[in-house]
Parts: C-alpha cells; sequence; structure tokens
C-alpha cells in the first residue's frame, strides 16, 4: 500500500522538499521534520511495496488504494450525502494530536485496577464511552500491554513515536456510534487477553504479536458508520475506486491503507529491521482485510481445515499467520462473548449505527436495508439471537476446537442467548 507522502524517485527536487515542507508544517510537523523524513519516506515506499506484494496486491491496486485515500479521508465532506453523515469537525484531527510538543507528547497516569482486568474480559470499556474515565488513558493501556508481551524492545519500538502513532490513529477514528476508536480498543485489549487464556503470547514470535496488536488498534480506521454495500451501491469514492480494481472490501483496503500511511508518518517502525519491518506491515495488511465479514464464512473454513482436531503447529509460519487472522476476527465479534451488560450496550450501538446507514438509505433513494430499517423497528434482542447462533458460536467453535480455553466462550454467547430470549420474552408480554 502506497504511503502519502509518495516517493517515486530517491531523487527529490528542492522543490519537492520545498512543498513538501509546507505541507507538513499544515499537519503539525516542523518543516525540518519533513525535510529529514524524505529518505526514510523513500525508505518506506519500497518496503510497503514488497509487503503489498506479499500479502496478495498488485501495484496497480496499490495506487488505486492510494486514489482512494486521497478522495476518501474527508469522504464525509465530498459525498453526495454529506449532509446527513458524519461533518469532519466532530472528530480530533490526526494533524492536530501530532502537533503537540515532543516533551509533552506523555503517556497519561494509569489505573492500577484497571490495568489488573486488561487481561481478562470483564474490562469495561463503556465508562470510557461515557467520558466517566478519561480516554486519553486507553492509549497508555495499549503502551502497557504491549510493553507486558515484551514486544517493544525486539521490534525497536520508540516509545515518543508510539505514542504519536497511537494518538493520530486514535485522531483519524470518526464519532460514530459503533465503529469508533473504543470498539478498536475494546478489539485491542480482547486479543490481548485471548493471547494470554490460550496462552498464544508463549507461541507467536515478538514481531507477530506487536503486528497483531497494531492491526487491532488500526482495523476500522476512518470507519465511517457506512458498511462496504452502501459504498459500492451509493458509488461513493471509495466504493468506485475499489470497485474497479476487482476489489469489494472496500473498508478494509481504506484501513490497511491509512495504517501504512501512518505506520510512515510517525516512523514508528523507522528503526526496526528491514525484514522484520516488512514482516509487520504483512501481518498488519492480512489481519485487517481478513475482518471483511463477506470473508467470513470462507475463513471459517479455512480455519476449520487448517486447525480441526487441534492441528496447529506452532513451527508453521502459516499457522501462525491464521491463528493471528483468527484473534482478530474473534475479537472483532467478541460483544456476544462477553458479560450481557456490557454485550447488550454494543448490540445497543452497533444497532444505532445500522439504523443510521438505513436513514442516508432511504435519503438517497436506495432500498434500504431491511435489518437498518429503523421504521421496521427489528427488535434488538431478536437480531442479537440471530447473529450469536447463525454466525458467532459457529465460529467460535471453530477456535474452540483449534485452542480448548476458548471453550468458555461458547458458554457465554449460549449464556447471552437465554438472557436475551428472556428480554424478547418480556417485550412480548408487555406488547
Amino acid at each position: 500500500l502506497d504511503p502519502a507522502p509518495a516517493v517515486a524517485d530517491s531523487a527529490v527536487s528542492a522543490g519537492t522538499v520545498k512543498r513538501r515542507s509546507s505541507m507538513a508544517a499544515w499537519k503539525g510537523l516542523s518543516p525540518s521534520a519533513s525535510e529529514t523524513s524524505v529518505n526514510s519516506a523513500c525508505r518506506f515506499a519500497a518496503d510497503i511495496s514488497v509487503a503489498v506484494s506479499m500479502a496478495g496486491f498488485t501495484m496497480r491496486m496499490a495506487h488505486i488504494i492510494e486514489m482512494a485515500n486521497r478522495h476518501g479521508n474527508n469522504l464525509a465532506a465530498i459525498m453526495e450525502f454529506e449532509q446527513a453523515g458524519v461533518e469532519p469537525g466532530q472528530a480530533e484531527s490526526a494533524e492536530d494530536l501530532t502537533s503537540v510538543p515532543t516533551s509533552s507528547r506523555n503517556f497519561a497516569a494509569v489505573d492500577d485496577a484497571e490495568v489488573r482486568q486488561l487481561a481478562t474480559l470483564t474490562f469495561d470499556i463503556h465508562k470510557y464511552r461515557r467520558g466517566d474515565a478519561p480516554a486519553q488513558r486507553l492509549l497508555s493501556y495499549v503502551r502497557h500491554m504491549l510493553t507486558d508481551l515484551r514486544v517493544l524492545a525486539p521490534c525497536a519500538i520508540n516509545d515518543s513515536r508510539l505514542h504519536k502513532f497511537l494518538s493520530a490513529i486514535r485522531a483519524k477514528y470518526r464519532s460514530v456510534p459503533y465503529h469508533n476508536f473504543f470498539h478498536a480498543f475494546d478489539v485491542t485489549q480482547t486479543v490481548f487477553a485471548m493471547m494470554k487464556m490460550a496462552k498464544l503470547d508463549e507461541v507467536l514470535r515478538p514481531e507477530e504479536q506487536f503486528a497483531l496488536m497494531i492491526a487491532c488498534v488500526c482495523h476500522d480506521v476512518d470507519h465511517m458508520g457506512l458498511n462496504n454495500a452502501f459504498h459500492l451501491r451509493a458509488e461513493t469514492p471509495l466504493g468506485i475506486l475499489t470497485s474497479v480494481s476487482g476489489q469489494k472490501s472496500v473498508l478494509e483496503v481504506h484501513h490497511c491503507q491509512i495504517s501504512m500511511d501512518l505506520l510512515t508518518r510517525t516512523h514508528l517502525l523507522a528503526d526496526t529491521p528491514k525484514d522484520m519491518r516488512v514482516r509487520i506491515q504483512k501481518i498488519i495488511i492480512n489481519c485487517i482485510l481478513a475482518t471483511d465479514m463477506a470473508v467470513h464464512r470462507d475463513k471459517t473454513q479455512e480455519f476449520e481445515a487448517e486447525f480441526g482436531g487441534g492441528a496447529f503447529n506452532k513451527d508453521d509460519e502459516q499457522h501462525r499467520q491464521l491463528a493471528m487472522m483468527m484473534l482478530l476476527k474473534m475479537a472483532d465479534i467478541s460483544n456476544v462473548v462477553k458479560g450481557f451488560d456490557i454485550s447488550r450496550q454494543w448490540g445497543i450501538a452497533v444497532t444505532e449505527e445500522f439504523y443510521q446507514q438505513g436513514d442516508r438509505e432511504r435519503r438517497a433513494g436506495l432500498e434500504v436495508t431491511p435489518m437498518f430499517d429503523r421504521q421496521r423497528k427489528v427488535e434488538l434482542a431478536k437480531g442479537q439471537i440471530g447473529f450469536i447462533k447463525m454466525l458467532a458460536i459457529p465460529f467460535f467453535n471453530v477456535a474452540a476446537d483449534a485452542f480448548p480455553d476458548f471453550r468458555q466462550l461458547v458458554a457465554t454467547a449460549e449464556s447471552n442467548i437465554e438472557h436475551w430470549e428472556r428480554v424478547l420474552e418480556s417485550t412480548r408480554e408487555g406488547a
């Protein structure tokens, strides 16, 4: 995925450097920092080209993704249905956060009681969603988890650059009901807890764990609260530019591009050995692409074929790659395997985001996706029961066959079905 600024040749003219210096100043970076980053950008461009190739993209696809990012970074401001969507000013900008002076870029103090919960599935992200606790603390928790995994030193990650990168990623998430930074952190913390649960932190290599955690943080960056089908049907810039390439994973490709872009701009991997750097980029791309629900059935079958009967081989690199993809996918839909109160609040949030897309579809003259139709008043409990039974439980059963410690997640999902059935029954009785 071609990073921005893209560098086609190492011989960069003085005029180009000057233009980049001006752009960097506008984005909150000093001109001197921009000038000294040109050679580094060249190096990253070459590395990412290799990573893209390894992840199965053609360079033509990389250029299309770059075009999509240019048109899609501020999608709400340029697409036909902008007036009904999220205004760009509703979210912090990455540029604002990266402009903080280096001396003040410190990770916030952490809550020791909360830290102890990070390795469990009882961590309550909703207190941060409600504003009961400072969201900035979440960046410190990401750093704590990476430190606990002992991956920062092996990957040569600088603390200041890590904070700059996490701040930039956080700022790129939009203020939508569900696919926001709180969801991204929730997925990251859940993968951390699941690795501990199944002792996969003792199996995956340091660079693999680091890449997986970064993929979690980035996996929905700049999500507009609209799914892939909307972008394709409404022919948004991202939808058009992705479809003409023969791809269907509109958002996942977009998330990958922004992730690679910010890895470059913040120099997070500047000191990481080249071979390791390329491998990290490859893992991030593959893991994010695997989160497209359109490929969920195929991925489930692949996991089952490879890992059925406990056939996971820790010495097989491909098996470890599949395990990382499975972990991210598990965490992405993990709301249903957590306590009912946590699960219920996420169910409300995702339903509201669906309804908002349905409202936009109606205003745009598109056929409204049935389960996104606010006017039909599809019961939350019924939707959650269907999702858990038809999608979540079969997938978590496959995961549990490979890693028996995950069997408890299936039990929690079944318990949540019982909770939702009681809610559904009480709703019917009150009607």
